[in-house]
């Protein structure tokens, strides 16, 4: 025939059934594998993102010390309230932990932090004995973030 062109590839009509059913399932078997490769990435994506989200979490709810010239200055990304009741020294090697109780406990409140002399403390170490005192430039805040609740007015007349 005059400009009849020949198709290539397969004719499903000469194609057997088994050949039809081995087509479909190998089609079938792609959509499962491309479902399972983006189900694992969504969970990859999401196990990421809670990641990054507990880390500015426990960043905001940390909070931060900064000593210099025998003043500790503590602030926080957030509001407290903080309680700081030691200093802590610690560097690498097992005799180099020491720490000192504070004269009186620091309530850090809000975002702006508090700022408390460091100098003259009695220092112990991590056995209980009396210890010198480190650099203190080197020094952190040891501190709890206090829990409290705001008794509620009773309600009513």
């Amino acid at each position: 025939m005059f400009g009849a062109r020949r198709k290539t590839g397969h004719n499903p009509r000469n194609m057997s059934a088994a050949d039809v059913v081995s087509n479909d399932f190998q089609k079938a078997r792609s959509r499962i594998l491309v479902a399972i490769l983006v189900l694992l990435s969504a969970i990859a994506l999401i196990a990421v993102v809670r990641s990054v989200m507990l880390d500015l979490d426990r960043r905001s709810n940390a909070l931060h010390s900064h000593v210099e010239n025998g003043f500790m200055s503590v602030s926080s990304m957030s509001d407290g309230p903080y309680v700081v009741t030691h200093v802590a020294f610690h560097s690498d090697g097992e005799g180099s932990k020491v720490w000192a109780a504070l004269p009186q406990t620091v309530a850090v409140v809000d975002s702006a932090g508090a700022s408390f002399s460091v100098k003259g403390l009695k220092w112990t170490d991590i056995g209980g004995r009396p210890a010198n005192e480190p650099d203190l430039d080197r020094c952190v805040a040891v501190y709890q973030r206090a829990e409290y609740s705001v008794p509620r007015l009773p309600s009513g007349p």
